[in-house]
């Protein structure tokens, strides 16, 4: 009996130094997706002391990223930095909407302002100020950049 202990007891160690060890594996590091940006790509830095800046990424290595803006280079420590953010387009989309929103519903309240439901201008007004709305907000949600976050310095 002692001998089928001794033997399943070995059996069971062998497997358990057999198996893959997930405990112990790395975790690959965060600052790795910044340094694999392409140069000149628009970045936006927030730092640990509340700062922020923007710029074009000139260089991104292990312990240190390069940016341009307004033809002024500036290296940044990654000790300093709090989160890395890309630019990936803009809000145009989501500015039409906003503005459908805005413009249908200010059409509306103007046809319900001129109390006549059976006036056959309000529904044409709502559908124009919709429309208008929708192209305005497009136009200015083509100046509001949107943001990617990149990299978020762990907690300390």
């Amino acid at each position: 009996m002692r001998i089928r202990a001794f033997a399943l007891l070995i059996v069971f160690a062998i497997n358990a130094l057999s198996a893959p060890c997930t405990g112990l594996a790395q975790r690959p590091d965060p600052w790795t997706a910044v340094m694999l940006l392409p140069p000149d790509v628009s970045i936006e830095v927030d730092l640990h002391t509340g700062e922020r800046t923007r710029g074009q990424l000139n260089s991104a290595g292990g312990q240190e990223l390069t940016l341009e803006s307004d033809r002024k280079i500036t290296t940044v420590p990654r000790s300093s930095v709090k989160r890395v953010r890309r630019r990936i387009g803009h809000n145009a989309p989501r500015g039409a909407l906003f503005g459908l929103g805005i413009g249908a519903g200010s059409g509306a309240l103007v046809g319900a302002r001129m109390n006549a439901s059976d006036d056959p201008v309000v529904l044409p007004l709502a559908i124009l100020a919709g429309g208008l709305g929708a192209a305005f907000g497009s136009l200015f949600g083509v100046f509001i950049p949107k943001w990617e976050t990149v990299y978020e310095a762990p907690a300390p």
